[in-house]
């Protein structure tokens, strides 16, 4: 997704969506969307599009990283947990967390990723 580079999860269902929509609403955006030194969103890229409809301001932290890989291993690394494991694989993300990562260097650099992607071989 050239727009949204670090994009993973698919857009919300209708249902979803309309329930983010009306929490914000009502109580603004509480944790803060993550952006890249760039501008470029990490995480919370539903929370920004609805608020922005919304126009709402909402809180933002800006993360910085020594180069692209790592970046790409940050946006990553919450789906390490096992935890995530079924909601990452279930929206249809795995596909697109791999074509974001460089494999040797997240094996090298991240155990907690390459430990998560070594369990989603298993079970493809």
């Amino acid at each position: 997704m050239a727009d949204a580079p670090y994009k993973l999860f698919p857009p919300l269902r209708s249902e979803e969506r309309s329930a983010l929509a009306k929490d914000i609403a009502a109580r603004g955006v509480l944790v803060p969307v993550e952006l890249d030194e760039n501008g470029a969103i990490l995480d919370g890229h539903h929370r920004a599009s609805i608020a922005a409809e919304l126009g709402l301001e909402y809180p933002t932290i800006v993360r910085h990283f020594p180069d692209e890989q790592a970046k790409r291993e940050h946006v990553i690394k919450p789906f390490a947990i096992p935890e995530h494991w079924t909601r990452f694989r279930t929206a249809g993300c795995y596909d697109a967390a791999l074509e974001m990562l460089d494999r040797e260097s997240v094996a090298a650099n991240a155990p907690a990723v390459a430990e998560y992607h070594s369990k989603m071989q298993a079970l493809r």
